[in-house]
């Protein structure tokens, strides 16, 4: 005589016994909790210190999970943020001189907010936003446009030669007209799991935050002592903390004059991943202003500095085409530049008075 299932589960009392529908619900509503419940709850409870000047983290720079969450943040305290690679977030300087800590100190209130990344170009800014930028929404957004990203083929993603291109895992992953990018499939398949994944990102944020960047089978070898999940909490160090302000400038640091073939504005993957960040931004209701950089002029041969001026010039006439509106940053005295682009403090104090009276 047959049993029946009630009898079997009787018969199983260590175990539970599940038909394929229910085994099916189970795994799916689990991988459903892990991939994407977890990670979205833990966020809730994530708590970096945003304070006044703050910046995010030079080390946590690749974690793409803690960005998000600290862009949230500074956009519920900000009513302004800027955007940009290592200019705006200040290379050779410290919290307090940075180009937004220092327009703040200037309108006498906490305005302007730093989103900047160290190293983050264009084509790569865009997925950071398209994938963990989403709570910038509805804020005033000045995106730094750095001409030094086209400075060359290889800094434009234009070549088919070999570079350790910043950010790959923000890269399109699958685009073949990008050369340059000789990662494994493995590698691309790894990031395209933590874009559209949340669990990966999460991940990956844990390794970085708490593990010192190692996963977490080689922390526990070479940490047996350690408990690891004792080591995971909800203050994970967002604020950068060691930066400090440069001494030297470009002259100084003997740094020899440059010879940029530019690359055209027409034909920079740059320049168009920047205009596509602008739609995008927008499509969040943000009002985004265009904030023009300067490449150290002096630091370059006559010949490289005819191609930058011609740059600027055709990528100014695309953003009037865009209807996107422009401030174009003065170029500074040549002793307030550290290299090709960074300004030491006093630069940054000289922008901050120009764009200051820019706003009004």
């Amino acid at each position: 005589m047959a049993m029946t299932r009630k009898q079997r589960t009787r018969m199983n009392s260590h175990c539970m016994i599940f038909s394929g529908k229910e085994l099916c619900w189970t795994v799916g509503v689990t991988a459903l909790l892990m991939l994407f419940i977890l990670p979205l709850v833990w966020r809730k409870f994530e708590s970096p210190a945003i304070d006044r000047d703050f910046r995010f983290a030079y080390k946590q720079r690749d974690n793409y999970y803690l960005y998000g969450v600290a862009a949230e943040k500074v956009c519920g305290k900000c009513d302004t943020v800027f955007l940009g690679d290592s200019v705006i977030w200040g290379m050779y300087s410290d919290n307090r001189h940075t180009l937004t800590a220092l327009l703040n100190r200037k309108l006498g209130r906490e305005h302007a907010g730093n989103l900047a990344v160290d190293g983050l170009h264009y084509v790569a800014m865009e997925n950071l936003l398209k994938h963990y930028g989403g709570g910038i929404r509805n804020k005033k957004v000045y995106l730094y446009f750095n001409p030094l990203w086209m400075n060359s083929k290889l800094y434009d993603l234009s070549d088919d030669k070999d570079f350790g291109i910043n950010h790959p895992r923000l890269l399109p992953q699958f685009d073949w007209n990008m050369p340059s990018y000789k990662a494994t499939l493995a590698k691309r398949m790894s990031a395209v799991l933590e874009h559209y994944i949340p669990f990966y990102s999460w991940l990956n944020h844990l390794r970085v935050s708490f593990f010192g960047n190692q996963d977490f089978k080689t922390f526990a070898v070479e940490h047996p002592e350690v408990n690891p999940f004792a080591k995971i909490h909800f203050h994970a160090d967002a604020l950068e903390r060691e930066h400090q302000n440069g001494k030297q400038n470009w002259m100084e640091a003997r740094i020899p004059k440059q010879d940029w073939q530019w690359v055209e504005a027409k034909d920079s993957k740059q320049v168009a991943a920047y205009l596509r960040i602008v739609r995008l931004l927008r499509s969040r209701g943000n009002q985004v202003v265009a904030l023009i950089g300067t490449v150290n002029p002096y630091m370059q041969t006559e010949a490289s500095l005819q191609g930058y001026r011609r740059l600027l010039k055709d990528v100014t006439e695309k953003l009037k085409e865009e209807k996107i509106p422009m401030i174009v940053l003065p170029e500074l005295p040549t002793n307030e530049y550290a290299d090709a682009s960074h300004p030491l403090a006093s630069g940054y104090d000289r922008l901050a008075e120009f764009l200051r009276h820019a706003m009004l």
